[in-house]
């Protein structure tokens, strides 16, 4: 199965995906008939640039849902962005981000209680790269690890109503984006 997808974030360059088989190829519009090449089969060639690291996000805000309870419960949160790395084929977790913390939490969170974390995408010179957010508890509740993910093009919150969180190893390393630039001819 192939197909060409365009990825063109506002104010951004013109940058195509193209999917071969299950792989995934990024490159800027340009060199369009060379993914139609690729697409028939009749690729001659392959670079690799590395764009750099995807940055490790800011530090989420952390807030009551609107209407709860005040409390003097204090829970922190960290989130960590997944990225698709390599030429797309695999997904990898940033380094967690720094803990935003709320010291007004309602001891019991529930779906009217609960915590709202929001949180940004970070900074890059790529688009199309962030592909969601996992949310960590780290300190307040019914435990702590990861308790849920956020797709991007989903506001960028999560509401922690006491899930029960799962273990959570954070990654070594922040992942490298990298691009594939392709040629048909010699």
């Amino acid at each position: 199965m192939s197909a060409i997808l365009a990825l063109t974030p506002p104010g951004a360059p013109t940058l195509l995906q193209v999917l071969v088989g299950e792989n995934i190829y990024t490159t800027e519009s340009g060199v369009v008939a060379d993914f139609q090449n690729e697409i028939a089969g009749a690729i001659l060639a392959k670079f690799r640039n590395a764009l750099g690291a995807v940055p490790t996000p800011a530090a989420p805000t952390v807030a009551q849902i609107p209407g709860a309870v005040i409390g003097l419960t204090t829970y922190s949160y960290a989130v960590v962005a997944f990225a698709a790395s390599g030429n797309f084929a695999a997904m990898a977790d940033t380094l967690q981000s720094p803990a935003g913390t709320i010291a007004t939490g309602n001891a019991a969170l529930s779906g009217a209680n609960g915590n709202r974390i929001t949180f940004t995408t970070p900074t890059m010179n790529y688009p199309a790269t962030v592909v969601g957010f996992k949310v960590i508890r780290t300190a307040g509740g019914p435990s702590q690890g990861l308790v849920g993910t956020v797709y991007a093009g989903n506001p960028l919150r999560f509401d922690d109503t006491g899930q029960a969180a799962t273990a959570y190893t954070q990654a070594g390393s922040n992942p490298t984006v990298v691009n594939a630039f392709f040629t048909t001819g010699l």
